[in-house]
């Protein structure tokens, strides 16, 4: 939102770096669609002007993301290919989801904070 009105800005196209306490470091910050955008100035009354939700990633991870966008991965219509259609994002979900996963977290990153500090990078379960 801004200055009042929803404005909608295509993924990645905005990028903010964020320089964060070690272990973390510096990351890159993208604007993406979140919950909280749409429910946000309907909850705290009138008067908000602007809302945005920025995800913030290590550098390496966002030149990847940017790869598999630029392959046309991240696209959501059909696509022809031999023996069929194919929607590129659902078949790149359907990858991911067929690599190990770490540990036996189920896939769930565990990340906490002791006595106000950050987790050394080691203890990132």
């Amino acid at each position: 939102m801004r200055d009042g009105w929803v404005k909608e800005v295509p993924g990645l196209s905005v990028r903010e770096e964020f320089v964060l306490p070690d272990p973390v470091g510096r990351v890159e910050g993208y604007y993406i669609l979140h919950s909280e955008l749409a429910t946000l100035p309907q909850n705290i009354g009138k008067g908000v002007r602007e809302t945005n939700f920025v995800v913030a990633f290590s550098p390496e991870f966002s030149k990847s993301l940017a790869l598999l966008v630029k392959l046309g991965l991240a696209r959501r219509d059909e696509v022809n290919v031999p023996g069929g259609k194919v929607v590129p994002y659902e078949l790149l979900v359907r990858l991911v989801d067929m690599l190990p996963r770490a540990g036996r977290g189920g896939g769930r990153i565990r990340l906490w904070c002791e006595e106000g500090r950050a987790p050394r990078r080691e203890e990132w379960g």
